[in-house]
């Protein structure tokens, strides 16, 4: 997988993140919720483990927000406000292009160049997008969000 193929991916992901984490927050509550009840099939300590690892994934995918956060705000207004209307407000090209009163190429144009800033900005962040795989592959939310990028080719 590139680094154009992960930034998209992580740039739709981005939408999902916080009913992701809050999700991840609601099953962590109802497993603390559950160790207060005895349970002879289960264990504390794998029941502490359970509970660690999904405190890890949150985590992860905070700071997956915290990267695409941060990646935007050094790009320049435009790509920044192209990729938020493409990604967040998941705007068709025709509706950008006629926002931004400009061709459907052009769009296509800035949009490329849109998401390689996004890409650099990442690099700049100590983050090599190249490597999106071993970064990000653990996350279940970021394979899905990856294959349908994929598939959408």
């Amino acid at each position: 997988m590139n680094q154009y193929s992960v930034a998209k991916a992580l740039l739709g992901l981005y939408t999902k993140l916080p009913d992701a984490t809050l999700h991840i927050q609601n099953s962590v509550d109802k497993l603390v919720r559950r160790s207060f009840y005895y349970d002879r099939n289960t264990s504390t300590y794998n029941l502490c483990n359970k509970i660690i690892e999904l405190n890890s994934l949150k985590a992860d995918y905070v700071n997956i927000k915290v990267l695409v956060d941060k990646a935007t705000a050094a790009m320049d207004k435009d790509a920044r406000k192209l990729l938020h209307l493409r990604f967040v407000k998941k705007w068709k090209f025709v509706k950008i292009a006629n926002y931004f009163n400009v061709t459907l190429r052009t769009v296509f144009r800035q949009y490329d160049r849109a998401v390689s800033g996004f890409c650099l900005q990442a690099e700049r962040l100590g983050y090599d997008l190249n490597e999106g795989e071993e970064l990000f592959g653990h996350l279940p939310l970021f394979l899905a969000q990856a294959a349908m990028q994929e598939s959408t080719k």
